[in-house]
């Protein structure tokens, strides 16, 4: 090692990481372990890491040809989730998403998206070079978030657009709000179309009879669930499920040949397959547990004062049909505080959220929480409560509703062909070449191929300045857009 310079010595990426451990701070956010070992067999991975780090081998098995462990494992998986078939995935639920749209679609054709999806499903429009029909959930005025696609709207998206061939929704989205699986399905079927669900914060919804129902039990032809979001499995894992006959399997896995590594790691399969089991042999009980924990949380807070707890009463309203009791949102605007400046407050007091927007602050609870977790989400409370009253003025920051953009070209046209880089506030009138939005939860504000207009733009600045967290602008305010002339 002589010559290297000072700099060589270093490992920033690992020293980051080491420096958050040593901060002990209780994490109300992914993944679902929490950093904490569950049982002898995490332990025993964990401290034989590299010695199961393994490839493809005569005894080890392969994940695009499963024969043995690998294929025993999807197939306690999919008995676990109710599934015909459920696979592996090592590159997260964009991989599932990428998979199941490149299954259930051909290049060209239309699918109904519900525009509350993540940014993989506007790439994924794009890698499989499809059509999107974009229908907008009704907005949730006192939350200042948007609820969930209703089936009566996806019913007229099919009625006036024949063509479709499928439908795509997310549901749970960020905050743990639930469309009507059951009735959109319905309506699918009726019109012999499969449904596509983008359920990767619900993975742990099959293991409690309190929550919601997951999307495989109310119809949904195929769904992909994230293991690392809410169980304790490692970050990128998550699994694919089919129950349908009208998804074709073959085409499944073709997918997912495409869209995952030819080297996946079995440290992050063993960390599925060890989630699974625990959850099907424990979560029952350990999710009842959180639930006690969140219902105490949610009397004590009655008492506070300035907190809203989204709760139970949100269900039937704007499309909401089901509220995923372990996703804590809660409003902090009575305090005076902004969503941001919260969790920045709340992490100086040991406890890091997930996200935050405006208003709210949201946090991932899993089975990995345990009762003194609450106690100090308590605390960091009072104490934000503290700063919050002795602010000068309350904040009200203004209702961000965004206008539904019209869709000049098709998002692989868009985001494929010649683009240019122009600062966000000079790019009214131009075609978007990115998805650009708020991460998170990571829902675009605007797609490629849509016109970018003012009112769009004034928003992403003022979120920006307010938030900081716009995906595809840098730091320089510049976003893509498709070079003019490239698309006469």
């Amino acid at each position: 090692m002589s010559g290297l310079n000072s700099d060589q010595n270093r490992a920033p990426i690992y020293d980051m990481a080491r420096r958050y451990v040593e901060e002990n701070t209780v994490r109300f956010h992914m993944p679902g372990h929490k950093g904490r070992l569950y049982g002898d067999d995490a332990a025993d991975l964990a401290q034989d890491m590299w010695q199961m780090d393994i490839t493809e081998l005569p005894d080890t098995d392969d994940l695009h040809m499963p024969q043995g462990a690998i294929m025993e494992a999807q197939r306690l998986m999919a008995e676990a989730y109710g599934a015909d078939r459920s696979f592996l995935m090592v590159n997260g639920s964009t991989g599932g998403i990428y998979a199941m749209m490149l299954a259930a679609c051909k290049p060209g054709d239309s699918i109904v998206v519900a525009r509350n999806c993540h940014k993989s499903v506007i790439n994924g429009l794009i890698l499989a070079g499809l059509n999107p029909i974009y229908i907008w959930p009704p907005m949730l005025q006192d939350w200042h978030i948007t609820g969930q696609i209703r089936p009566e709207q996806v019913g007229e998206a099919l009625e006036q657009h024949p063509e479709a061939v499928a439908v795509l929704i997310t549901s749970p989205d960020y905050y743990g709000l639930c469309a009507d699986v059951a009735g959109i399905a319905g309506v699918c079927h009726q019109r012999g179309v499969p449904l596509l669900v983008d359920e990767a914060h619900g993975a742990h919804f099959a293991f409690h009879e309190s929550l919601p129902p997951s999307a495989g039990h109310c119809g949904a032809d195929i769904w992909v669930n994230s293991m690392h979001k809410t169980l304790p499995a490692l970050t990128q894992t998550a699994v694919l499920h089919v129950r349908s006959r009208m998804v074709d399997t073959d085409r499944v896995m073709a997918g997912l040949q495409m869209a995952q590594t030819t080297s996946p790691s079995y440290i992050l399969m063993a960390s599925m397959d060890m989630a699974r089991r625990y959850m099907a042999n424990e979560g029952r009980g350990d999710l009842g547990n959180l639930l006690g924990y969140i219902a105490d949380l949610s009397q004590w807070l009655c008492g506070m004062g300035g907190v809203r707890m989204m709760d139970e009463s949100i269900k039937g309203r704007s499309g909401v049909t089901f509220k995923d009791p372990t996703r804590l949102c809660l409003d902090i605007s009575g305090l005076g505080i902004g969503g941001v400046a919260a969790e920045e407050l709340l992490r100086v007091e040991g406890v890091q959220a997930e996200m935050a927007d405006l208003y709210n602050v949201v946090f991932i609870t899993t089975v990995m929480d345990n009762a003194k977790d609450f106690a100090v989400l308590k605390e960091a409370l009072i104490r934000l409560a503290a700063s919050g009253r002795n602010a000068k003025e309350v904040y009200h920051p203004p209702v961000m509703t965004l206008p539904h953009p019209v869709q000049t070209l098709s998002p692989r046209q868009a985001a494929l062909g010649a683009a240019e880089r122009v600062p966000l506030e000079d790019a009214a009138g131009r075609i978007a070449a990115q998805p650009i939005g708020l991460y998170p939860p990571g829902i675009p504000a605007v797609c490629p191929g849509e016109f970018i207009d003012r009112d769009t733009i004034e928003v992403l600045l003022e979120a920006s300045a307010r938030v900081g967290r716009v995906f595809n602008m840098g730091e320089d305010k510049m976003v893509a857009v498709v070079r003019e002339k490239a698309y006469e």
